[in-house]
């Protein structure tokens, strides 16, 4: 025991040597990793003094710090970490000490949509530009020409509710979790693809898409399609939960059920189902 407990020392004291010799020859020292990078051992030193230097008050231990980043409610993009009272939605409101630095303003021409729903209820609803009201946005940027969103509830509040112009997009990719979605306005898109694990999906405005892949763990899917039953093909599996289409069940519904079944049409339909459920109705029989 006595043997390494002394080859730990000396790993020890020849790791600071190497630190101090670096840091002298010009080299930086990293002590943490968070927004996506490396920061020098100062920087975190300096970040943890400042959030104890600002809540060193008699509620320390009762408030939280979260980091946000997105689209406040005026359009201008901020990114940092935010005491829990606060956030984004009333970023007009906060102290001068929390407001962090500006980035780029979102790009009007989005032709693609990858969002992530942590917990919490959201609604997605038409609106006149691109926005992110009530909830704490985890991460949001622009790749090239698709707008990348991760975003979660705020404990005990209401919806959050994202907001988008009318557009025809090239791909949609929603990630719902054990969230609740419900879409309330028409989306339109060459591609979907959603994947619900324990969440549940209301798409209460018709989906126009060419293909949907759509995912369904546990949880359920509800979802209006454009056009008619006749339009679409399908390749289904499913195993403990059903699929139906205009009221017409197509696979699932237990154990002695239909598993799989396919059918070819002009848009396509990738259906795949654990215990959940997902129930499909066109526009045509609505």
């Amino acid at each position: 025991m006595k043997k390494l407990m002394i080859a730990c020392l000396v790993l020890l004291l020849i790791g600071g040597g190497l630190a101090i010799g670096g840091a002298a020859a010009g080299g930086r020292l990293y002590g943490s990793y968070y927004d996506g990078s490396l920061h020098p051992i100062t920087d975190s030193i300096s970040d943890a003094l400042d959030a104890v230097d600002r809540f060193s008050d008699r509620n320390l231990f009762r408030r939280g710090l979260h980091y946000e980043s997105g689209y406040a409610a005026d359009g201008s993009y901020h990114s940092g970490w935010f005491d829990d009272r606060h956030g984004l939605d009333d970023f007009d409101d906060l102290p001068d000490d929390m407001e962090d630095n500006l980035s780029y303003l979102p790009d009007p021409d989005i032709r693609e949509l990858e969002f992530a729903f942590g917990a919490g209820a959201f609604r997605i609803q038409q609106g006149d530009e691109f926005a992110v009201t009530g909830g704490v946005v985890q991460d949001s940027l622009m790749n090239d020409d698709t707008w990348e969103l991760s975003v979660r509830g705020r404990t005990g509040d209401g919806k959050v509710v994202i907001t988008l112009p009318e557009a025809a997009y090239d791909k949609i990719e929603f990630s719902i979790g054990a969230a609740t979605l419900e879409i309330e306005t028409p989306l339109a898109a060459h591609k979907a693809e959603i994947a619900v694990g324990m969440g549940i999906l209301s798409v209460k405005e018709a989906l126009d898409v060419d293909k949907l892949e759509l995912d369904c763990g546990a949880g359920s899917a509800t979802v209006l399609l454009a056009g008619s039953a006749g339009d679409y093909g399908y390749e289904i599996a499913a195993s403990a939960g059903s699929v139906t289409l205009d009221g017409t069940e197509l696979a699932g519904g237990g154990p002695f059920g239909t598993h799989r079944a396919s059918k070819n049409g002009t848009r396509e339909l990738e259906l795949s189902v654990g215990a959940g459920t997902i129930e499909l109705t066109t526009a045509g029989t609505v």
